[in-house]
């Protein structure tokens, strides 16, 4: 939903640039850059209303499913770009959104089990929404905590051994024995 403001109530846009890893603010009648996360104010400015209390709150809201930008949206919560710079520069802030956001991955696997656990009661057509909605939430649980949700690669970090058998027809009486990282493999 679009977040209609009058313009006298704009009076700058933060940005990040990603190049230089700065914040910056911007004059968006000018298009004059006023500051960056450089300058000592603007610092100031990003970290100012950032309490452990407040870190806690936000944290609760990503755990109930809620989003950055959607917190953002929210009566008293900070815009989205002071989000992301207390996310990188407060170490308990981004600790407890990380936690969150895997608190988060049970959340919606739970909700994926409701809705496998109702399926006798849904239509086809509904069968088929209901299947994109879980297929996005088992993707989002898998990437919020691939630990308890990743498939056995992303579990195994994906360092998993690879066994190829090619079978060439040629009959040996003895086995043939190769050394693969200094041990030594034999097939019989």
């Amino acid at each position: 939903m679009e977040q209609n403001l009058p313009a006298k109530e704009i009076k700058t846009i933060t940005l990040y640039n990603q190049k230089t890893n700065q914040y910056e603010v911007w004059n968006p009648f000018t298009g004059d850059l006023v500051s960056t996360s450089a300058d000592s104010a603007l610092k100031e400015d990003m970290a100012k209303g950032f309490t452990e209390e407040k870190a806690q709150a936000i944290a609760s809201l990503v755990r109930e499913g809620n989003s950055f930008p959607k917190i953002s949206r929210m009566p008293n919560m900070p815009s989205l770009q002071i989000l992301y710079y207390w996310k990188r520069n407060f170490e308990v802030f981004a600790k407890l959104v990380k936690e969150a956001r895997e608190d988060r991955a049970d959340l919606l696997f739970e909700k994926y089990i409701d809705l496998a656990e109702n399926s006798d009661e849904y239509s086809e057509a509904e069968m088929r929404a209901v299947k994109t909605k879980v297929d996005a939430w088992r993707y989002a649980a898998e990437k919020l905590a691939p630990k308890d949700y990743g498939n056995q690669k992303e579990r195994d970090g994906g360092d998993s051994a690879l066994q190829i058998s090619i079978y060439t027809g040629i009959v040996r009486d003895e086995p043939v024995t190769v050394t693969v990282n200094d041990q030594e493999v034999s097939d019989g």
